[in-house]
């Protein structure tokens, strides 16, 4: 990973309120979501904003 890319995945993370691996994951789940794939039980309702 480049400097520039850690330190904007460090900068969104914390501006979530979020440790950057939480960040990550969230953003890996929203995408298999979006794509259609169904992971139950490892997110509560709401964690993963709904694809518009």
């Amino acid at each position: 990973m480049t400097n520039a890319f850690r330190t904007s995945l460090f900068d969104a993370a914390n501006r979530a309120g979020i440790t950057p691996n939480e960040f990550c994951i969230k953003a890996a789940a929203e995408k298999l979501a979006r794509s259609g794939a169904s992971f139950p039980g490892v997110f509560r309702k709401g964690d993963i904003e709904e694809a518009a």
